[in-house]
């Protein structure tokens, strides 16, 4: 049983042996990326312009949908014809 234990503990040490260096060689990977993002120019002042192309694209998006959604004039005045009869009705 204690042997068991044992090599439990050590697999498990292992593991986070492991663990521990793909975090560092991560850390390590993302300070490189930042340094190598923050020294060119032309992605730093990108980025905002990205961030709008977004914002109008969902923009555009939602205007489209509702859009498609609107009813035209003669359905909007069939569509009031039988809500008055509806509530005429009752």
């Amino acid at each position: 049983m204690l042997i068991l234990n044992e090599l439990q503990f050590n697999k498990v040490n292992d593991e986070i042996e492991s663990m521990e260096n793909e975090i560092s060689d991560l850390k390590r990977q993302c300070i490189r990326l930042e340094a190598d993002l923050s020294h060119d120019l032309e992605r730093i002042e990108l980025r905002p312009l990205y961030y709008q192309i977004h914002i109008g694209n969902e923009k555009l998006k939602s205007f489209q949908k509702e859009r498609k959604n609107k009813l035209t004039p003669d359905q909007e005045k069939e569509k009031l014809l039988k809500q008055v009869k509806n509530d005429n009705e009752m």
